[in-house]
């Protein structure tokens, strides 16, 4: 049998291209990500009242899904066994983002409900129990609506569901995580009733933000390139 080793070589050459292609392919290819969750931290305590709601902040979350050309917020409370914490409900809820980045929100998108769940509210203006202490400025306001006990309020199990349907997802999430845009829960029924204020992520004062400093880096990056030159001319001399 006659072996043609230029056919041979050219066969291999296309089987290595195509699997070059094939796995650059598979490299460049983006990975589905369309969904977050955001844990929840007490405020920082000034007197010793408001660090009894501190144990509730671990069972404290929210989702952030992507929604066709929307996103979903929904905001939890998860079963607990904490001693005296068996009555606690989330009565509110506040964003502090853009309203611009956000848009209209629609209430009670998908609630997760075992007793009942109902809210009510949009863009406001309304004050976050010590919100000021981190800087918090509130852009949504929403209220659970009136009921027999709690019964409508965030109670454990349970989530209510906010919907923004002109929200870009990954717009949404990085304002997020550079704190932009961020929740805060006040939450009542706590041990002793007492009531307290929570928000996502850590909180600090005032909230991080990230700085630009192009010309600081610049300066920086000519400061080298001039001592460089200069040190290149020196050994030249001396040599």
């Amino acid at each position: 049998m006659k072996f043609n080793i230029q056919s041979a070589l050219g066969a291999i050459g296309t089987a290595a291209i195509a699997t070059t292609v094939a796995a650059v392919t598979t490299i460049s290819a983006p990975i589905a990500a369309n969904a977050a969750t955001f844990n929840f931290n007490n405020i920082v305590a000034d007197n010793a009242g408001e660090l009894k709601g501190d144990p509730l902040a671990q069972f404290l979350s929210m989702d952030v899904t992507a929604s066709g050309g929307g996103t979903l917020f929904k905001f939890s409370l998860a079963e607990n066994s904490l001693p005296g914490f068996g009555g606690s409900f989330i009565r509110q809820v506040f964003i502090d983002g853009s309203t611009t980045l956000l848009g209209t929100a629609t209430v009670n998108s998908g609630n997760v409900v075992v007793g009942g769940v109902a809210f009510s509210g949009g863009a406001s203006s309304q004050n976050f129990a010590q919100g000021n202490k981190v800087g918090f400025s509130t852009d949504y306001y929403f209220n659970r609506n009136n009921g027999a006990a709690n019964v409508n309020a965030i109670q454990e199990g349970e989530s209510l569901g906010v919907l923004f349907a002109n929200a870009n997802f990954n717009n949404v999430i990085a304002a997020i995580n550079s704190g932009d845009l961020r929740v805060g829960y006040h939450a009542q029924g706590l041990i002793d009733g007492a009531s307290d204020s929570y928000i996502n992520g850590i909180p600090t004062t005032p909230p991080p933000k990230p700085v630009p400093v192009p010309g600081f880096l610049l300066g920086l990056a000519v400061a080298g390139a001039f001592g460089g030159s200069r040190l290149l001319k020196s050994k030249k001399q001396s040599a």
